[in-house]
């Protein structure tokens, strides 16, 4: 993991708990002070309370590295202000300090205990005279630009957008559905605790693997930018919401599929075919539809300037990835995969560790399995009804285990670890049942464990599942309804197989879904 966790001395943070009404802070084991009500600007942004201050932002920063009990007591100490313990709807734990507006949000890990901290309005904390309750393009102006971010949803009204600021060991974030109104939350997130080191995205220019494209400096505040390994929409950002302007999507030359009618081809080579869709959806607005028409009149010049990355030639050799592991041809061989992968790379052995290193040769897989599909376009909807029935039975299956038993941080790793093998094992069966040795027929052994899948499910239909919390048994319930069901969709999918060699030993991968325990 490429976190390190910071261990200064503790210089408690003073009158961190002072609200628009006034109160008292007293610094640990120090004097009370008592602050005096001042509207002016300067005394709303105390220049002892900004994150880019870096004597404040490494004492705030020590909290983060700190276990629930020292972290509870120190809590109490600086603020004079017990922490109210909770949890979110997934289980994950929380401190709420009411009166500072701070929320300290738990892992259970030795790496990165504390994933993000929420602070509210009512705190004086801000970063350089930014802090919530702000409009993003106010945050903009004042903090810097950047890109907007939209996070991934299927519905538009669910669709939140952020705004994120690298800082040493941490990002602040920004994040609002209303980018225009004074409405937006603001936390400091631990990017340990995910994937990789956040970097600050540049305002007037769209980044992938394969090189970038360059906007128009009026689109700057005016767009978000969603992005996935396949795809980057571009949507205009009005009042009551994002409008669509133009998708860019990247595959293999030969995904015949990606050149349809209404698809522009922005750059080929032999490793990757560029294409961009324009995306018709106008603001009801005149005004804002009249803005909208501008920027796609755009368009065509902003895919002009289209950069190819010459280097960027061969994802599955990608350095910063996992993918130089040993190529897989059979299911059997997932599990050696992911335990080799682990015993070699000379990282961060934390659970947290261990999880990215998952994720990593995870998404190696992927590529590959992408990459695969792409020269053999018509195993495409296997592979997606494989991928989608499996990944619903592993979220369940662990969701159900987790409020069972209690909660506890050890399902969620095994859910994200066993979650990365998925794309592992089905690259592994397309490939195995394409040779001589997988397609071998084994029609009893293949009835059997289709039988024994079967089982699985009729298990947790017919038998109740007790919560080890009295608390959780609404969420059991839901869990195991929703497994069964997800053990209908998968059983259906494997049942179209061919009973052969590649198909049992994909059934053997998910006999780790099992019944009863």
């Amino acid at each position: 993991m490429k976190r390190k966790i910071l261990f200064w001395t503790l210089i408690s943070l003073s009158v961190i708990m002072l609200t628009a009404c006034g109160g008292k802070a007293r610094k640990s084991g120090g004097t009370e002070i008592t602050p005096t009500a001042n509207s002016d600007t300067r005394a709303k942004f105390d220049a002892a309370y900004d994150l880019k201050n870096q004597d404040f932002y490494e004492r705030f920063i020590h909290y983060m590295g700190m276990d629930k009990a020292s972290l509870i007591d120190t809590l109490q100490q600086d603020f004079q202000e017990a922490p109210v313990e909770g949890a979110d709807d997934a289980g994950a734990a929380w401190l709420k300090l009411e009166k500072a507006g701070l929320v300290f949000h738990l892992t259970e890990e030795e790496g990165v205990p504390v994933s993000h901290v929420d602070i509210a309005e009512i705190s004086p904390i801000h970063f350089g005279e930014v802090k919530a309750g702000m409009s993003f393009t106010e945050i903009m102006r004042r903090a810097g630009e950047t890109m907007i971010m939209a996070t991934p949803s299927y519905q538009e009204e669910e669709k939140e957008f952020d705004l994120i600021y690298p800082v040493k060991g941490a990002s602040v974030i920004f994040s609002s559905e209303q980018v225009f109104e004074e409405s937006a939350k603001m936390m400091v997130s631990s990017w340990g605790y995910y994937d990789e080191e956040p970097t600050l995205f540049s305002a007037t220019e769209i980044r992938s693997y394969y090189g970038a494209f360059k906007l128009p400096e009026n689109w700057v505040g005016h767009i978000s930018l969603e992005h996935s390994v396949e795809m980057q929409l571009i949507s205009f950002l009005g009042q009551k919401g994002a409008y669509p302007l133009v998708q860019i999507e990247y595959s293999h030359p030969s995904d015949e599929q990606s050149r349809s009618d209404d698809a522009q081809v922005v750059f080929e080579n032999e490793d990757v075919l560029i294409i961009a869709k324009l995306m018709p959806n106008e603001p009801a607005d005149k005004k804002e539809a009249e803005q909208y028409r501008v920027m796609r009149s755009e368009v065509d010049k902003m895919l002009d300037t289209f950069k190819w990355e010459s280097q960027a030639t061969d994802v599955e050799n990608t350095p910063s990835t996992a993918c130089q592991a040993v190529d897989i041809t059979e299911v059997g061989e997932v599990d050696a995969a992911f335990e080799t992968y682990l015993l070699e790379r000379d990282e961060d052995n934390s659970e947290a560790g261990i999880d990215e290193a998952y994720a990593e040769l995870g998404q190696c897989y992927t590529d590959k399995l992408d990459g695969f599909l792409a020269k053999n376009n018509s195993l495409k909807d296997l592979a997606n009804e494989l991928r989608t029935s499996i990944s619903d039975v592993n979220s369940y299956w662990f969701e159900l285990h987790y409020y069972a038993d209690g909660g506890g941080t050890m399902w969620s790793h095994l859910s994200g670890r066993q979650g990365s093998t998925i794309d592992a094992a089905i690259y592994g069966y397309l490939r195995q049942q394409g040779s001589e040795k997988g397609q071998i027929s084994k029609n009893t052994e293949f009835k059997k464990l289709l039988q024994q899948l079967s089982e699985y499910r009729d298990y947790y239909r017919q038998n109740s599942v007790q919560a080890l919390n009295e608390d959780d048994q609404t969420q059991v319930d839901a869990a195991k309804e929703q497994l069964v069901e997800s053990y209908d969709e998968l059983i259906v999918v494997m049942s179209q197989l061919a009973p052969n060699r590649a198909a049992v030993d994909l059934l053997e991968y998910l006999s780790s879904y099992h019944a009863g325990e």
